[in-house]
């Protein structure tokens, strides 16, 4: 769960829907009900899948676009939003049964902000650039964070 400033509250049971929310990343995953006593997957094919690697993405752009009306910030340009994100992005881990797992409990979790510039083109539709720009100061050395 990624946010723009801390939950407004520290259950969780409403951070699907507290207003700082920005974006959740689920993911399919097996239950303690497919688990034998030693913690193990009684699934072959989720043995098998021990190294795969989840993504996920979170766009931040609408609430950035609540931030400048706002008046938290003036513009979308890296100079004024790193600086911003960097102080008031949070994220948390929260298992499908409402559990909250620290970051730093999350051992491959990585978090990493991109941008990407666009523009609007003559047909009026959005055009993306083929380039993108990775702000690893962001996240990095928070727990969870790029890099870590």
């Amino acid at each position: 769960m990624v946010f723009d400033g801390p939950p407004s509250s520290d259950d969780p049971a409403g951070w699907d829907t507290d207003y700082n929310l920005v974006g959740i990343v689920g993911v399919f995953t097996t239950t303690d009900a497919v688990l034998d006593e030693e913690g193990d997957s009684k699934c072959a094919r989720c043995n098998d899948k021990q190294d795969l690697v989840i993504t996920g993405a979170v766009p931040l752009t609408m609430a950035l676009l609540q931030d400048v009306v706002a008046n938290a910030i003036d513009t979308l340009t890296p100079e004024e939003v790193v600086p911003h994100l960097k102080g008031n992005l949070n994220w948390k881990v929260k298992g499908f049964n409402g559990t909250v797992y620290s970051p730093q409990d999350v051992p491959e979790l990585e978090l990493a902000v991109y941008s990407v510039k666009v523009k609007i083109g003559e047909d009026g539709h959005r055009v993306y650039s083929d380039e993108h720009t990775i702000h690893d100061d962001i996240t990095r050395g928070k727990p969870g964070g790029y890099g870590v």
